[in-house]
């Protein structure tokens, strides 16, 4: 009878403690964009990979300061990896600090932030100086 009990508390056990779950996992967590210059179009690319053993459903990819380019909807399976392009949005001169915000059903990490931060500059006139005589 003792037997019988360890055995069911240890099966239950094992059951709540190694539940399935998907995770996230971000290979660039911040972005570094250098210097650009203003309305220039440059892509730059995430790599979002799923470390669980559950598909993981991306909900939304939102940045105020960057176009999203690839928005899809398909889940990410266990161990497999997908790869999200996004635009900056290079319309006013000035230091970039912001997020993409990425929203997923990750039990890890359901709301996920990719850094970006850079500068966009403005168009420079070039002057020619005749050379000294």
């Amino acid at each position: 009878m003792k037997l019988r009990l360890y055995l069911i508390i240890t099966f239950l056990s094992c059951i709540i403690f190694h539940t399935q779950a998907q995770e996230i996992k971000i290979h660039q967590e911040q972005i570094n964009i250098g210097s650009v210059k203003k309305g220039e179009q440059r892509t730059y690319k995430i790599t979002i990979q799923n470390t669980g053993d559950k598909p993981l459903y991306i909900q939304s990819i939102s940045c105020p300061d960057a176009v999203i380019m690839d928005k899809s909807k398909a889940p990410i399976p266990a161990g497999k990896s997908t790869t999200v392009a996004f635009r900056l949005k290079s319309n006013k001169t000035g230091k970039i600090h912001s997020d993409i915000q990425i929203r997923s059903n990750a039990k890890n990490k359901p709301k996920a932030n990719v850094g970006i931060h850079g500068n966009v500059i403005g168009r420079q006139n070039i002057v020619a100086v005749p050379p000294p005589e």
